[in-house]
């Protein structure tokens, strides 16, 4: 699926089944559920879609801090908690999340970055750095590894076995990608809209 669609449903995922009944727990759905579902696909130098990719990054990196910022300005609670927590497991979580966005660049496309090795991987840092959004976070690199699944083209999924796996339903960039981004667009805004507006 295409990063837009990630995105989306990364959140939407997060929200489903997390059921955030606040503020601060709505936030931590979506910057878990958004850094989640991108994640995967941070092994951008072998991607036929290393634009779609960059872009996808770049919404990520946009719309978390626009989430940080309004959780500060709101004092809804995860920027308290992220400032609270021990400097040397920030900085060392910093450092995890570096070293492995490092080493998944240049990974081949589905390989390590689409593997259950590379979902407890990528995790290390986030329980680092802010452990309350871990299972947001989880829930948004699975979902982006099911839809994965769903394609024509095999994901690594028990990397550094060989052994590729997909479902062959749908292609990446098609009708199902479209159904499925604004499914999780939709889904992401009804919730939050209830939650807050009524």
């Amino acid at each position: 699926m295409m990063s837009k669609t990630h995105l989306a449903v990364g959140v939407g995922t997060a929200l489903a089944l997390t059921q955030p009944q606040t503020a601060k727990g709505c936030c931590l759905a979506i910057i878990g559920g958004i850094l989640g579902g991108m994640m995967p696909d941070i092994d951008i130098l072998d991607n036929e879609h290393m634009m779609d990719a960059i872009h996808g990054q770049i919404i990520v990196a946009g719309m978390t801090a626009a989430v940080l910022v309004m959780d500060h300005f709101a004092r809804w609670g995860v920027c308290k908690e992220l400032f609270s927590r021990d400097p040397m497991l920030l900085i060392w979580g910093i450092i995890a999340w570096i070293v492995l966005y490092g080493i998944g660049i240049p990974q081949p496309h589905r390989g390590f970055t689409h593997s259950l090795l590379g979902l407890i991987a990528y995790t290390i840092p986030v329980a680092l750095i802010l452990p309350s959004a871990v299972p947001c976070y989880v829930i948004g690199f699975a979902s982006h590894l099911v839809m994965d699944l769903l394609n024509k083209r095999n994901i690594r999924l028990l990397f550094p076995l060989n052994w590729g796996f997909c479902f062959g339903v749908c292609y990446a960039n098609k009708a199902a990608n479209q159904i499925l981004l604004y499914t999780g667009l939709s889904f992401s805004l009804i919730f939050l809209f209830h939650r807050f507006f009524l």
